[in-house]
C-alpha cells in the first residue's frame, strides 16, 4: 500500500530511428535514383533529388534596366578615372575599345564582346599631373594619341607593334588630343589662357601661334574637330563649365559657344563629336553643324558617379563609361538597351542553373556588393555565394526562351 501521487504516465515513444520513419509514395513508378529525404515535419521520408529547384525567372516580364554592367576594370584606380578610346568592331563583329587607367599608368584592349581585358604595353611617363587621357584614334586607325602623365608631351601608340613613343615637350603644359589628319595632332593648354598648339608626328615639331582666349582653360573634358579639318572645338573650358571653345585654324581666332547651363561634357576621344550629359541623358555637340543632338541615350539608373564622367562611343549606336565609384565600374548602352530579369538575395551558396539559346547574347549575373560579374553565353551552371544578385539580358534577345533556377547547397 502507498501514499502519494501515482507517478506519471509513461511518454509515448516518439521516432527515433529512420526505420521507423514511413515514405508517402503509394507507388515508387517513377522515383528511379531519387534519394530519400526526411521531410520538414521529421515525420515522414519523401523521395526527391538531391537537390531540389526553384525557378528564379522563367520568361515573366522582366524591369528595363537599359544599361548593362562591363567586366570589372583589372587594377582598381581612384574614382577620377577609366578613360576610353573610340569602340571599334573587328572583323568578327565582336566590339572592344582601348582603356587607360587614371593611375597606376595601365593600358588595356577591353574585349567588350567576350568581357575579357587583354594587359598591353604601358603607357611610358606616369600621372604626375593628373592628367584625364582619353586616347583618340588616327583616322586610319593604326595610331591612338593621350597626353603624358606630366603633362608635357603627348604619347603616340603604335597598335601593330604594341609601343609608345613620347613627343618632345610641348611649348606648356597640355590637355586632351585630337587627331586632324594622320600626321597631324592638336591640343590645347591646361591652365592660364585658353591657347592651341599643333604637333605634326613626323618632323615631331610643336607650333603655336600668335592669338589666345583669356579663359580658363584648365578644367577641358574633351576635344575634337570638325569633320573638313578646318575648325576645333574644346569642349568644358571657358568662362563656364557648360561652354565650348571654338578655333578656326587658318584665321588663328577664338570664340566661346554655349551649351545649356545644366549640360557636363564628358571625357571622350570622339573625333568629330563632343558628347555630354544633362538629366542623366547622353547628348552630343555635332562639330559638322554647332548642332546638339539630344537624347542618343537613356538615363542610367545605376550610376553613382557625379562628375569626371568618362565615355567610349562607337558611332551614334552604342557607348561605354565610367559611370560608379565602386566596381563593376563601367557599364554601356547597346542596340536597344538591357532588361533585368531578376534580383534574388541569397544568403548562403546556391547552385544557379541557367537555360538558353545560343543567341549571341548573354545573361550577365551581377552582385555589386561583393563585386561581381559574370557573363553566361550558353547554359551553365554556377555555384553563386550568398549576396544580391541581379540578372540582366539586351532587349534585342528574346527573354521568353530564359530560365534561370536555383538550389541552396547544404
Amino acid at each position: 500500500m502507498g501514499y502519494g501521487p501515482p507517478p506519471p504516465p509513461t511518454p509515448t515513444p516518439g521516432i527515433t530511428t529512420f526505420l521507423e520513419l514511413t515514405d508517402t509514395p503509394s507507388s515508387f513508378t517513377g522515383q528511379a535514383l531519387k534519394l530519400a529525404k526526411v521531410n520538414a515535419g521529421e515525420t515522414a521520408l519523401s523521395l526527391d533529388l538531391l537537390l531540389s529547384f526553384t525557378d528564379w525567372y522563367a520568361g515573366g516580364a522582366p524591369t528595363t534596366y537599359p544599361w548593362e554592367f562591363e567586366a570589372n576594370f583589372p587594377v582598381a584606380p581612384p574614382s577620377e578615372g577609366i578613360f576610353f578610346s573610340p569602340i571599334l568592331k573587328n572583323i568578327q563583329g565582336q566590339y572592344y575599345c582601348y582603356v587607360v587607367s587614371f593611375t597606376p599608368d595601365t593600358f588595356y584592349l577591353y574585349n567588350i564582346t567576350t568581357k575579357q581585358y587583354h594587359r598591353l604595353a604601358d603607357l611610358n611617363v606616369a600621372n604626375t599631373a593628373f592628367s584625364y587621357r582619353s586616347p583618340a584614334l588616327s583616322p586610319d586607325g593604326k595610331k591612338l594619341a593621350c597626353v603624358s602623365g606630366d603633362a608635357m608631351s603627348v604619347e603616340i601608340y603604335d597598335i601593330e607593334a604594341n609601343t609608345w613613343t613620347d613627343s618632345p615637350d610641348a611649348p606648356a603644359q597640355i590637355q586632351h588630343a585630337v587627331w586632324l589628319d594622320d600626321d597631324t595632332i592638336w591640343t590645347h593648354r591646361t591652365g592660364g589662357t585658353c591657347k592651341f598648339f599643333e604637333y605634326i608626328v613626323s618632323t615631331t615639331v610643336w607650333s603655336q601661334f600668335a592669338n589666345s582666349l583669356a579663359v580658363d582653360s584648365s578644367s577641358g573634358q574633351a576635344l575634337a574637330c570638325s569633320p573638313d579639318k578646318t575648325t576645333l572645338y574644346a569642349g568644358g573650358i571657358g568662362t563656364h563649365y557648360y561652354k565650348i571653345v571654338k578655333y578656326v585654324i587658318a584665321t588663328d581666332t577664338y570664340s566661346e559657344l554655349t551649351l545649356s547651363p545644366e549640360r557636363r561634357v564628358f571625357h571622350s576621344a570622339d573625333r568629330i563629336r563632343l558628347w555630354h550629359t544633362s538629366g542623366e541623358y547622353v547628348h552630343y555637340f555635332k562639330c559638322e553643324d554647332e548642332t546638339t543632338q539630344t537624347n542618343l541615350m537613356p538615363p542610367n539608373p545605376q550610376r553613382d558617379k557625379a562628375s569626371n564622367l568618362a565615355l567610349g562611343v562607337y558611332e551614334l549606336t552604342a557607348c561605354l563609361g565610367h559611370y560608379r565609384n565602386a566596381a563593376p565600374r563601367i557599364m554601356s548602352y547597346f542596340g536597344s538597351g538591357s532588361w533585368r530579369l531578376a534580383s534574388k538575395v541569397l544568403t548562403d551558396y546556391n547552385l544557379a542553373v541557367f537555360k538558353k539559346p545560343n543567341d549571341g547574347f548573354e545573361i550577365k549575373a551581377v552582385c555589386k556588393a561583393s563585386n561581381y560579374f559574370v557573363p553566361i553565353p550558353l547554359f551553365s551552371t554556377l555555384t553563386l555565394p550568398a549576396g544580391t544578385w541581379e540578372f540582366f539580358y539586351p532587349k534585342d534577345g528574346d527573354y521568353t526562351k530564359l530560365k534561370i533556377s536555383g538550389s541552396v547547397l547544404k
